[in-house]
């Protein structure tokens, strides 16, 4: 649970300087 809730976390305030394809690569974590 904490851990999808940081990946979470990243993706929505982590977005100015993460790269667009690390976001995905996260979100497809958190999806499973």
């Amino acid at each position: 649970m904490n851990l999808i809730r940081s990946k979470k976390r990243v993706v929505d305030h982590g977005e100015v300087f993460t790269p667009a394809w690390m976001v995905d690569a996260m979100l497809d974590l958190v999806k499973g």
